[in-house]
């Protein structure tokens, strides 16, 4: 089953990943510097952090795949899948969610899409 993705969910992915990057760095500038002691601790911080940022890319990559699979026609609000949708209205770029309920175009829902996917 393809991963549940939103925009909201995009941008804290993002977020976390560049605060667990940041906290990678740290954690092994912190073993090279430390004292031997403190060196251990400082190593097993950044095998820690080196693990959760290596997941957190790979929740990226599945992101990025299921939205490229679907032709970036994800809701931006909940990120139900409207490639299937047909339009009810008279111009054919508009579509209504039906799980959500709230109406977007095809192309701007494509270009937010590409541009949130496209940030990291």
């Amino acid at each position: 089953m393809p991963p549940t993705v939103n925009l909201k969910s995009i941008r804290r992915l993002r977020a976390w990943t560049i605060v667990v990057a940041a906290a990678q760095a740290f954690s092994f500038v912190g073993c090279v510097v430390a004292p031997t002691n403190l060196s251990t601790y400082f190593f097993a911080a950044s095998l820690v952090a080196g693990f959760v940022f290596v997941s957190l890319l790979w929740r990226w990559v599945q992101v990025s795949r299921t939205t490229h699979g679907r032709d970036y026609l994800l809701c931006p609000h909940c990120g139900y899948d409207t490639s299937g949708v047909t339009s009810t209205n008279a111009n054919a770029d508009s579509v209504r969610c039906p799980e959500c309920g709230k109406a977007s175009t095809r192309t701007e829902m494509a270009r937010m899409w590409k541009k949130e996917v496209r940030r990291l």
